[in-house]
């Protein structure tokens, strides 16, 4: 509604103009990304690199900047797009407003200025609460995926709820939990959305590509725009991934990771401390898992060995306890 307001009024000083767009950064990849835009040829979706362009001047100056932005071709003229870019704080946070106007010479910049900064007020408040949305979704994701982990004591099962809850947190097509194993190499123990294949068949060393490299350094890993490539097993190709570990006071006990096929994936900051957060409650969990698996096969060991001393004084009783057993298995 912002949006559309200022754009409005723009119009009317600027008849050409052909969106207005709120831009918001995000430093774990140092990028600006579109957050809302209204007009008749908007920008595209893909994040601006930080310094990059009008917005990523504008947001570094910290003052109004106008230039030329790109060039629209039709059959008639080509016709330069400005771009005019004023920067917005909400809190913490940094953002970008920035106006679009097609025409062949440049807009009236006082006017964009004057007309902006009846609105910047309205614009950081609508930045602020998009944040605060944003931020609100990830704490009842994290709340509802601590209750269920809370719950879960078989480890299959608890590897299950914190890979569906960091996929559909962070709106993911594949995911996978890697766990370490004996010989200090990760293997899938949980995924979702790859071959049966890949499941079987990944093994990786520690600093081995992005899920090794999380394995190293123990510190997660937002990845974007990886390179396509022709897989013969059917992998499905990933174009942002988020890798974090699964580490706890004791060490590193795998790496959970999630994929998606979209780029820009809007994967940002956020979504990395959401997800290593995830990581850490499932290490607690998992290894409380197994503490309490441990206890119960100690404690059938000890029953075990009682049964077996006990049937020692009665050679008619020797192995009566384990035939019991196999009877209430088969029953």
């Amino acid at each position: 509604a912002v949006l559309g307001r200022l754009e409005g009024a723009v119009r009317e000083i600027e008849p050409l103009t052909t969106a207005v767009a709120l831009w918001l950064f995000d430093p774990a990849s140092a990028t600006y990304r579109l957050v809302g835009a209204r007009g008749v040829l908007r920008p595209p979706s893909v994040p601006l690199a930080a310094g990059e362009g009008v917005v990523g001047e504008a947001a570094e100056a910290d003052r109004p900047v106008l230039g030329p932005e790109v060039v629209v071709r039709d059959p008639e003229e080509n016709r330069p797009v400005w771009r005019f870019a004023w920067s917005l704080r909400a809190g913490e946070q940094l953002g970008v407003m920035s106006v679009d106007v097609a025409a062949p010479e440049a807009p009236d910049l006082p006017g964009l200025e004057t007309v902006s900064a009846g609105h910047r007020a309205a614009l950081q408040g609508s930045l602020a609460l998009h944040i605060a949305r944003d931020e609100t979704r990830i704490v009842r994701s994290l709340l509802d995926v601590a209750r269920e982990l809370s719950r879960s004591l078989r480890e299959g099962r608890l590897l299950e709820v914190a890979l569906d809850h960091a996929m559909d947190l962070s709106l993911a097509e594949t995911g996978s939990i890697l766990l370490v194993h004996p010989d200090e190499r990760l293997r899938i123990a949980v995924a979702r959305g790859l071959p049966d294949a890949v499941v079987e068949d990944t093994v990786v060393s520690r600093g081995e590509g992005i899920a090794g490299w999380v394995f190293a350094v123990e510190e997660p890993l937002l990845v974007e725009d990886i390179p396509m490539r022709n897989d013969e097993r059917g992998r499905r190709d990933v174009r942002s991934a988020v890798c974090v570990p699964l580490k706890d006071e004791d060490g590193v006990l795998g790496v959970l990771n999630v994929g998606s096929q979209a780029y820009p994936a809007r994967l940002t900051q956020s979504h990395v401390d959401a997800l290593e957060v995830i990581g850490r409650h499932t290490a607690v969990t998992l290894r409380n898992a197994r503490a309490v698996t441990e206890s119960q096969d100690l404690y059938f060991d000890t029953l075990r060995l009682l049964a077996e001393a006990m049937e020692r004084k009665d050679p008619y009783a020797r192995g009566g306890t384990q035939r019991t057993l196999e009877l209430a298995r088969g029953l």
